[in-house]
C-alpha cells in the first residue's frame, strides 16, 4: 500500500496508451500530496526523438501540472529493468504504466509487474463507475489488497465489492471399464454461503465496508467476469497469496487480469513476511 509520503512514478513510451497512465498518476499524486516522477526509456538502440522539456510539455498537456512541479528522468536501457530500477532508487510507492502497444499487455508491463518491489497501476481509459472490485485468497498475504481497495473505494467516492474464488477442481469419474470422465466442476449454495460468510467477517474484522461475494471456478476468469458485469472501475490484486491459492495469485492471477481486465488494475505486492 501507498506510504503517503512516498512518489508515484509513471512510466511512459509517449504512445496513446500511455495518456491514461500520466493522467492517473498525476491525479493520484495531487491528492495525496506526493511527488510525480515521470520516466520515460529509451532501448540502446532506439534514436533519441524527445527531450526533457518535450516531455515536460506533453506532461503539461494532459494534466495541466507545472513543470516545477514535476520530476522528469530519460533513461537508456531495458524498459523494465530501468523502470523496477529507477522506482527502487527513488523509493517510489506506486509505478504507473500503460497496458502497452499490444492489445492486451505489452511485454514491458508485463515483466514490471513481475519485478516491481512496490504496487503497480496499469491504467486503462476510466469507467463510468463508482465500484472497486478487491480479490482476496484468505491467505494473511491478500488481506491488504482488501484494505487497499477500499481506500480506493473511499478515495473516489465509490463503494467496494470484496471478491473470493472458490477453487473448484474438475472432478473425474471412471466407469467399470475404467474409463475416465471429465465432469464439470461444482460449487454448492453453501459452500459459496460459507465463503461469502468468512469474507463478510474478514471485512468487519478489518472495519472494511463493501459486499461480500464469492464464486466458485477459475480464478482469473471469475474474477474478469465479475469486473466486467459490475462494471468495476478498478479491480485490486495482490501478488503474493499462499496456501491452496498460491498457484493463483503468484503471478497467473494478477497478470492474467492486468492483461485482460475492462478496466485499471492495481497489483499490490504484498509483504513477503506475510506471503512466505
Amino acid at each position: 500500500m501507498l506510504r503517503e509520503d512516498s512518489p508515484i512514478l509513471v512510466a511512459t513510451d509517449l504512445q496513446p496508451g500511455s495518456d491514461d497512465a500520466l493522467r492517473e498518476g498525476h491525479e493520484r499524486a495531487s491528492t495525496l500530496g506526493v511527488k510525480l516522477i515521470v520516466c520515460h526509456v529509451l532501448e540502446r538502440s532506439e534514436p533519441i526523438e524527445v527531450g526533457a522539456e518535450q516531455l515536460r510539455e506533453r506532461v503539461r498537456e494532459l494534466t495541466g501540472r507545472d513543470h516545477g512541479d514535476l520530476e522528469v528522468i530519460l533513461a537508456e536501457g531495458a524498459p523494465a529493468e530501468m523502470i523496477v530500477e529507477l522506482a527502487t532508487r527513488r523509493g517510489a510507492g506506486l509505478i504507473v504504466v500503460g497496458p502497452g502497444r499490444t492489445r492486451v499487455i505489452g511485454d514491458t508491463t508485463g515483466k514490471v509487474i513481475r519485478h516491481a518491489h512496490c504496487a503497480v497501476l496499469v491504467a486503462r481509459p476510466p469507467v463510468s463507475s463508482g465500484l472497486v472490485l478487491a480479490c482476496t485468497d484468505f491467505s494473511d498475504g491478500s488481506f491488504p489488497a482488501l484494505v487497499s481497495g477500499a481506500s480506493e473505494a473511499q478515495r473516489v467516492g465509490g463503494d467496494l465489492v470484496a471478491v473470493h474464488v472458490v477453487p473448484v477442481d474438475t472432478m473425474v469419474e471412471t466407469d467399470v471399464m475404467g474409463m475416465s470422465t471429465a465432469m464439470a466442476p461444482v460449487i454448492t449454495d453453501d459452500l459459496r454461503r460459507s465463503a461469502e460468510t468468512r469474507l463478510a467477517e474478514v471485512l468487519a474484522k478489518r472495519r472494511i465496508h463493501g459486499r461480500a461475494c464469492a464464486l466458485g471456478g477459475e480464478a482469473s476468469a471469475q474474477i474478469l467476469r465479475v469486473a466486467q458485469a459490475l462494471p468495476a472501475r478498478l479491480v485490486v490484486v495482490g501478488t503474493h497469496g499462499r496456501t491452496g491459492w498460491r498457484r493463483f495469485f503468484v503471478g497467473s492471477v494478477a497478470e492474467h487480469v492486468a492483461h485482460t481486465a475492462p478496466c485499471s488494475v492495481l497489483i499490490e505486492r504484498l509483504s513477503p513476511t506475510l506471503a512466505s
